[in-house]
Formats: structure tokens, sequence, C-alpha cells
């Protein structure tokens, strides 16, 4: 009777943290996307059953005529109430930043040296793929911190990466890191997420994979942004059977009009 009132407790517990931890991710997530002229954008999170760390975070700083959208999405190691909370303090200190800088570079790698405060021999890192759209110039100004790297998706159909060789924040303090710029067009298609897409699995352990997700929205190039990500999920549910779904899958995804 004690071992099954302690296993009572636990789960009790457990069901709290994870409910905590739930809270705390909806909490940090954009309520409504600003609007930015030039674009239609979508971002959509879907948690697991196990809290995890995935956010997402879309902020527009206005220079009057010149205006500029801070677009981050991010994924913090581990699962519970600890990534939800480094998630939250990233967010922020990646907010606070980039109301003071527009050098990206600068952004990041000020909110790495505080991070690492917090992070020192907890093996805690989190990764991160942030970036700053010119509405004026329709360029995208990028950076990658070991996260799964974007995609566009050009008018005629030719594929483009967002990445380049940068570490987790959180790991180390690093100088600044330099960031890439592209021009988008009309037509061009951004796409933003997490490896909780990737790596959805079938019940024998396939997992869905960047050549399925890449094949997926070049058929549905397109289509609204909002129906391509809805239908995105749609299709992981399919392919996985169902399965439990084991990682949080987040998405940002915007079109220039």
């Amino acid at each position: 009777m004690e071992e099954a009132e302690n296993e009572r407790v636990l789960k009790e517990t457990l069901e709290k943290e994870l409910m905590i931890g739930y809270e705390i991710q909806t909490t940090i997530l954009p309520r409504k996307l600003p609007i930015c002229p030039g674009i239609e954008m979508v971002a959509r999170y879907y948690p697991a059953k196990e809290v995890g760390g995935d956010f997402y975070d879309v902020f527009l700083k206005d220079h009057g005529e010149n205006q500029t959208l801070f677009i981050t999405i991010a994924d913090a190691a581990g699962k519970g109430i600890s990534a939800c909370l480094y998630s939250l303090c990233l967010r922020s200190m990646l907010r606070c930043f980039y109301a003071e800088h527009d050098d990206l570079g600068k952004i990041v790698s000020r909110a790495n040296q505080l991070l690492c405060l917090d992070t020192e021999n907890t093996g805690m890192f989190v990764t991160v793929l942030t970036s700053i759209y010119n509405a004026k110039t329709r360029t995208l100004t990028y950076l990658s911190a070991g996260h799964n790297p974007g995609y566009i998706l050009r008018r005629n159909g030719s594929w483009e990466l967002l990445e380049n060789p940068g570490m987790a924040m959180g790991v180390v303090d690093f100088p600044s890191p330099k960031a890439q710029t592209v021009q988008l067009e009309v037509g061009d298609l951004v796409f933003l997420y997490t490896d909780g897409v990737t790596e959805t699995p079938t019940p024998l352990g396939e997992l869905y994979g960047e050549d399925r997700l890449k094949s997926f929205i070049k058929k549905n190039q397109d289509i609204p942004v909002e129906t391509l990500a809805d239908e995105l999920l749609k299709d992981l549910v399919k392919f996985s059977e169902d399965t439990s779904q084991f990682d949080d899958i987040t998405i940002i995804s915007f079109r220039v009009i």
C-alpha cells in the first residue's frame, strides 16, 4: 500500500509538472502574428505528450517606412519544465537585444553569453535558427546555431538552404558569428521547422525525413501558407499511422507576395 501511494504521488507530481510546462510553452508563444507588409505568414506549434522546449517568436520592429521582422525558431534539449524555462529565458534575451541592435551576429552572441551563465555544468543547450526580414528590401538575414536548416523554395522551383556552421547556444561562449543574407522575390516560400517534423516515426521506426518534407512542400507550394502547415500536420499523422507523437512539432513559414 505504501509503494502504491508513493507511485500515485509521483504520478500526480509528474502530471502537475507537465501541465505547468505546457502552460509555460503556450505563454511564451506569440498570441497573434504581427502584420508585415508584403508577406503572408503562418506559425504552428503542436506539443507532444511530453513537454519539450520548442518555441518560436515573431517580433516586428518599426523604423517608420522601413519595417523589419525578427523571426526565431528554437528547440531546447530535454523535456519538462527545465527545457521550457530555458526556452523562456532565451526568448526574452533575444527580444531584448533585438530591440537594441540590428546586427544579428551581435544579438546571438550576447544572448549566448548570458545563456551560458545559466547552463553552466547542466548539459542544457538550445538550437536556434533566427532571422531578420526587411520588408522594404525583401532581404532575409539569417543565422543558425546548430538548428535544422531552413528552406527557401523559389518561385521557379529551385531550393536554397538556410544554414551555416554554428554551434548550439548555451554550450560555450563564442564570438559574434557571421550572419548571411539572401534576396527574396515575389512568390518565394520560406519554411522553418524543428526536428519533430522530420523525426516523426512510423510504428516500425522509419522517419519522415527531409526528402519527404521537401517533396511535400514543393507539391503544395502554391497553396496558402496556413493551409500548407495544416495539411503537413495531416500528412505527418497519416505517415505515423497515429503513433504517439514523440517530440514537439513547430513550423514557421512565409511567402513573399
